[in-house]
């Protein structure tokens, strides 16, 4: 997820404090740009990617763990 979106292994947005690790080896979607770096690959230059991402946010009236993206 992070990797292939070439964020830092040091960046705050891997902190066990803002991502839902399941494992050290497995975090739930915090984001859908996990996908972008695929399709890429795969030679697309135009898609959209939609889905569900997971982060530690506390619940406020503009903050939610579980949203679309």
């Amino acid at each position: 997820n992070f990797d292939d979106v070439l964020v830092p292994p040091d960046h705050v947005s891997r902190s066990y404090n803002d991502t839902y690790y399941i494992d050290p080896h497995t975090v739930l979607r915090c984001h859908t740009s996990a996908h972008q770096a695929e399709l890429l690959r795969n030679g697309y230059t135009h898609f959209l990617v939609t889905g569900d991402v997971y982060r530690r946010d506390s619940i406020d009236s503009t903050h939610y763990p579980v949203f679309h993206q």
